[in-house]
């Protein structure tokens, strides 16, 4: 039995599996390649965000107009129309049945909702609906 997602999207509530979002850094954003050689085009914008839900960093991969420079530490931030990927990758030169496999976060675009990590017990209160 395999798992199979439509365009390996996988059906998620954004606000449920990752709560309150905090920006921690943007990275180094990707760029088009052609011949082999940077193009200087910004293709992806990455950041890095804090998930009180999932207690961990994750990486989110935005358009290359998303605005993420008035983003400072701390910040809570909310990401608009975020999808999950599912995706693998087994190395055609392996000899052994390894397989990488992650999810890739994807938005839109990422806002500031107001507020710092200062303010997380609020943030959360009003990010997530109580059942």
């Amino acid at each position: 039995m395999a798992l199979t997602f439509e365009k390996n999207i996988i059906p998620a509530d954004p606000v449920k599996t990752l709560g309150v979002l905090t920006f921690v850094a943007e990275l180094e954003a990707r760029q088009g390649y052609e011949n082999g050689e940077r193009t200087g085009e910004v293709i992806e914008r990455r950041v890095e965000l804090s998930s009180d839900v999932q207690e961990s960093i994750l990486r989110v991969d935005l358009p290359p107009e998303a605005d993420t420079k008035t983003l400072k530490f701390g910040d809570v931030v909310e990401l608009t129309e975020a999808e999950f990927k599912a995706w693998a990758m087994i190395d055609e030169d392996s000899f052994s049945n390894y397989a990488d496999s992650d999810v890739k976060v994807t938005a839109k675009d990422i806002k500031k909702k107001g507020g710092s990590r200062q303010n997380l017990k609020e943030a959360r209160e009003n990010a997530v609906p109580t059942v």
